[in-house]
Parts: C-alpha cells; structure tokens; sequence
C-alpha cells in the first residue's frame, strides 16, 4: 500500500496539442489517472505523439504508477476526446 501527496499533485489538460507537467526536479514515483483516452511520454523536452513508438496509451477511467525521473516531465495528448490527466507523486513509506 502506498500513500498520495495530493498536495503536490497537478492536473493537465488534455487536448489535441501535447501538453506537459510542471518539471520534476527529484526522481518522483507518480499516480496517473485519466477521463479519456490518452498517449504519454516521460522526458525533459518530451512531446506526446498518439501511435507513435515511445509513447504509452492510456485509457479512459484507468490508473497508472510510473517513475519520473530528476529533470523530466510528463507529456499528453489525447486520443480523441478532451479530458484531464491527474498527475499525484507517491509518498514513500
């Protein structure tokens, strides 16, 4: 079991154009959870790209554990539809 820093978490908007988190300055495990279907990418320029190698679908309703590196962020973009990514770090236990 783990515990979430909700009062660090952020929410992305997710459109047709990539857009990305706030930059993780410590290496940071991270809850993601989405609305709609969605392709992300971790990296310090990272562009989120739908089909594309290197990138990861999400779908709708579904949560996600992933490490986000010191100096990297999280890209996304949406498969088709609007929605939001919420994007909370994992507390250590």
């Amino acid at each position: 079991m783990f515990s979430l820093n909700f009062a660090a978490g952020q929410v992305v908007a997710v459109g047709n154009a990539s857009a990305n988190s706030t930059e993780f300055t410590t290496p940071t495990y991270v809850h993601l959870a989405t609305d709609t279907d969605c392709w992300i990418k971790i990296g310090t320029t990272a562009t989120a790209a739908r089909h594309t190698a290197g990138n990861l679908l999400v779908p709708a309703n579904t949560c996600l554990n992933v490490l986000v590196p010191a100096g990297e962020r999280v890209a996304v973009v949406h498969e088709s539809s609007n929605g939001y990514l919420s994007i909370v770090p994992i507390l250590s236990e």
